[in-house]
């Protein structure tokens, strides 16, 4: 074959493979095609599309005449240094069918103003972005496993990561220098980011995606009395629906349970009150707070456990006027004014050994009863120190203190209790004659010996 034939068959062929490439929208210099002539033509046959260059021969690197990529499916990897150092490139379309991003793939292509990175891709090479700045966000796909060191180093403009990766991607200084954005990851991984390696350094930037839970955050601020926008959120769902009861008419609606998740960190004010068709409750581990009102009239929850957990503050008015429940409150430590007032609480025992504080009107009228012959005994551990005004007046059930000095009382506390209160033997007259106490010396008894 003759130079000039040759030639013409060259020239030929990088007409072709321009004219591939170009209609789909990508201009490139013929002068890139001539080395690599076969690597082109085979993967072009192959159903490569623009990603011809995936024989890692040639990239489209520094040559900012490329403003946009639209790949074809059946690409699987974008090589090394693709695109690196492309300042005219501003957008790309990856397929489906891609599977990896390599090292310094779009590294300093300032600017990219937009990349959706496909379900599928497993793997994100170190540098991958590197100093993209014209990104302003980034969707990491639930497939990712790895992310490269300094993937996404100095993009500036971002104002949101999400990962939807269930199990944080090893890697290590993804995201330094990313604006200090929110890095958004699913409601029930957000521990784990926190802790994984190389990602407890955003612990600070991690929050739950929106949608991942009906609320999103660690608090539960929902008034059943409005259409406001839930403030701050959490990662609750209802146990048989997740949107039910965000709906404000709920209280007329159907019948539901609730379930707090184990993002949810504190239940605000109002957050579910009067929901009288609410029949269970299920409340995790992470619970610390329960807010004022929280739970006020919902009666439904008549004959169901209420296992507090962890729980530690319980706020104004938080259970108020609910009937027949179990209650499980070995972690309470404060419980506020009104608390549990006009309860019925149908335990034989109910244990609080680490209660400190108790609020005014906290068990006024409550009825603690196992059943109607028998009162409840309710015991008040060593750390109690105070006790609110007519915390128990009215109230019927018997009060164990194991505190060996008299707690401060407020007026009226135990005024028309029925039922007695047990403290230790070797403190019997330490109670019966400290201020407050006196009123009630003919009620208060030793605690029996086993």
């Amino acid at each position: 074959m003759s130079i000039a034939s040759e030639i013409t068959r060259l020239n030929t062929a990088k007409a072709d493979i321009k004219a591939a490439i170009v209609a789909k929208g990508v201009e490139v210099p013929s002068s890139a095609l001539i080395d690599t002539y076969d690597d082109y033509i085979a993967q072009i046959e192959g159903g490569g599309g623009c990603s011809v260059a995936s024989a890692n021969s040639i990239t489209f690197d520094d040559m900012g005449r490329i403003s946009s990529v639209d790949y074809k499916e059946g690409v699987t990897e974008i090589p090394e240094y693709m695109f690196s150092n492309n300042t005219s490139l501003t957008s790309v379309t990856l397929p489906s069918t891609l599977t990896r991003i390599g090292n310094s793939a779009f590294n300093k292509c300032y600017g990219l103003t937009s990349i959706v990175i496909p379900e599928g891709v497993t793997a994100i090479g170190w540098y991958a972005f590197y100093n993209c700045n014209g990104l302003s966000s980034v969707t990491i796909p639930s497939t990712v496993t790895s992310i490269g060191a300094d993937a996404f180093y100095y993009c500036m403009g971002l104002t949101a990561i999400t990962v939807n990766a269930v199990v944080p991607p090893s890697g290590s200084a993804a995201f330094n220098n990313t604006n200090d954005c929110p890095i958004y990851v699913p409601c029930e991984s957000v521990d784990a980011y926190k802790a994984a390696t190389n990602w407890s350094t955003y612990a600070s930037r991690i929050e739950a995606i929106s949608g991942t839970c009906p609320f999103d955050g660690k608090y539960i601020a929902k008034n059943k009395y409005s259409d406001a926008t839930i403030a701050s959120a959490t990662c609750s769902s209802a146990a048989d629906s997740e949107i039910s009861y965000l709906d404000v008419s709920l209280g007329y609606a159907d019948d539901f349970n609730l379930e707090i998740g184990t993002c949810a960190e504190s239940i605000g004010a109002n957050a579910f009150r009067q929901l009288p068709n609410m029949k269970s409750l299920k409340i995790s581990n992470s619970l610390i707070t329960i807010g004022n009102f929280a739970f006020s009239g919902c009666t439904g929850l008549y004959s169901t456990t209420v296992d507090l957990k962890n729980v530690q503050n319980v706020g104004q008015q938080a259970f108020y006027g609910i009937s027949g429940i179990t209650l499980v409150a070995n972690s309470l430590v404060n419980i506020r004014e009104d608390a549990f007032r006009l309860c019925w609480i149908d335990n034989a025992e109910l244990s609080m050994p680490n209660i400190n504080s108790l609020g005014a009107r906290s068990f006024q009228s409550t009825k603690m009863s196992d059943s109607s012959f028998n009162r409840g005994n309710l015991i008040l551990g060593a750390n109690i120190s105070s006790i609110g005004i007519e915390a128990f007046a009215n109230a019927n059930m018997n009060i164990t203190l194991l505190a060996t000095v008299p707690p401060t009382l407020g007026t009226d506390v135990f005024l028309n209790l029925t039922g007695y209160i047990y403290v230790p033997s070797a403190n019997l007259s330490d109670y019966q004659n400290a201020s407050g106490w006196s009123a009630y010396a003919n009620k208060i008894k030793a605690i029996p010996s086993n």
